[in-house]
């Protein structure tokens, strides 16, 4: 992808998607917890 000519740089710092998508799975997940 496109990450890959950063390969060495990037390490340590965490990927956007993947942070986007765990703020949003916990944001359903406490959702969905507060429904029940």
């Amino acid at each position: 992808g496109r990450a890959r000519p950063h390969a060495e740089k990037s390490l340590g710092t965490p990927d956007a998607g993947a942070h986007s998508l765990a703020l949003i799975t916990r944001a359903v997940h406490g959702a969905l917890l507060d429904h029940h």
